[in-house]
């Protein structure tokens, strides 16, 4: 199957890439700073590709004529990139007639002690999450058979939160102990994200695609800590205060632990499995 990705050199969209390859498909990653074989990770095939740019993205499409697209373009200070540029895939997937799976966020959802699952309305308090769910809003009522996926925290290797328990570890800040989210790992997610655009039997939609476990960023950062070498005993918490966001997301992912052939690990699991190679 062939597949684009946009948002293929971000730290998300390479390992949609590498675990697509992996998997035998033909991958065209795309993004604005397409990066060859270099540090970007998208290899061969890589192409430039701005969503901001509606006829930049239609001639992409229309080009590469994939048979789905993982769109994982993202920018949190701006809006054009994050909601128009979901808009002009939207139009374009339709135009050439590609499966789309969009990526969001547990953003859009309100605080709440409750599991959350996908029968819970969005009430985004933040710019960034009001454009995912408008990017939500834009999938469903345009393209019938696509599926948006809803995650949470992103851990692995490499990832923005293990450079902050690093960080914290050094003595740089403390971690929020009272912040609390389903952290999933990256292979765990983009492994996902090509089950669903490439199987046809997969039912279009709103999926929640998190870990099954709800923790602090202070008790994830624990975690991280154990897997990096770090002493967790160095790692000091504080409350989040008026931090903007959700306080508390519990993302429920039942409905995609009964339809996902991919196994969504523990974190602490998944990133022993990273470190034994």
């Amino acid at each position: 199957m062939r597949l684009l990705v946009t948002g293929g050199t971000g730290w998300v969209g390479r390992h949609v890439v590498r675990v697509a390859r992996a998997a035998g498909h033909d991958v065209v990653a795309a993004s604005r700073n397409p990066g060859g074989d270099g540090p970007g990770g998208d290899g061969p095939g890589g192409v430039r590709l701005d969503v901001r740019d509606g006829a930049e993205v239609r001639r992409c499409l229309e080009t590469v004529r994939p048979d789905a697209v993982v769109h994982t373009a993202y920018d949190q200070q701006d809006w054009a990139t994050t909601t128009l540029g979901t808009v002009h895939v939207v139009r374009a997937c339709s135009r050439v007639g590609a499966r789309l799976v969009a990526l969001s966020s547990d953003l859009v959802l309100p605080s709440r002690e409750a599991w959350s699952d996908e029968t819970v309305p969005p009430a985004p308090t933040t710019p960034y999450a009001a454009a995912k769910a408008a990017c939500e809003a834009a999938v469903a009522a345009a393209l019938e058979d696509a599926v948006v996926v809803r995650t949470s925290l992103v851990v692995g290797s490499g990832s923005k939160h293990h450079a902050l328990v690093h960080a914290v570890a050094a003595g740089q800040g403390a971690l929020r102990e009272d912040e609390i989210r389903c952290p999933v790992h990256v292979l765990d997610l983009s492994a996902a994200l090509v089950e669903l655009a490439v199987r046809t039997d997969a039912a279009p939609g709103l999926l929640h695609v998190a870990g099954p476990q709800a923790l602090s960023r202070h008790e994830l950062g624990h975690v991280v800590a154990r897997h990096e070498g770090l002493d967790p005993a160095s790692l000091p918490a504080h409350p989040r205060g008026d931090a903007p966001g959700p306080a508390c997301v519990r993302l429920d992912s039942t409905l995609a632990t009964s339809l996902l052939r991919t196994r969504i690990r523990p974190v602490d699991e998944a990133l022993a499995a990273e470190a034994s190679g």
